[in-house]
């Protein structure tokens, strides 16, 4: 796992990740494995959602749903890192 030394290293925790887009499985599996926070924003099935809270107990997972323009930039500009997946790229 990589973490910042020196004098950067309180410009980058704590991590807030912002993820895009899903799948999320393996995103919800690296905040449960570091602690790390993890927004998930846009459409998601609800059924999938529950089943990756229940998959994943142990992650700091939270669905903001689809947010418009402003709340997404608002969300973003609080992150350290954005994720996109391919899939809808």
């Amino acid at each position: 796992m990589f973490r910042a030394a020196g004098p950067f290293r309180s410009r980058v925790e704590p991590l807030r990740i912002l993820i895009a887009s899903t799948p999320v499985e393996d995103v919800a599996e690296l905040s449960g494995r570091t602690g790390w926070p993890v927004r998930f924003c846009g459409l998601m099935n609800p059924d999938y959602w529950e089943r990756i809270r229940t998959d994943h107990q142990g992650a700091q997972l939270e669905y903001c749903k689809f947010l418009s323009t402003d709340d997404l930039q608002a969300a973003i500009g609080g992150c350290s890192a954005v994720l996109v997946t391919r899939k809808w790229v």
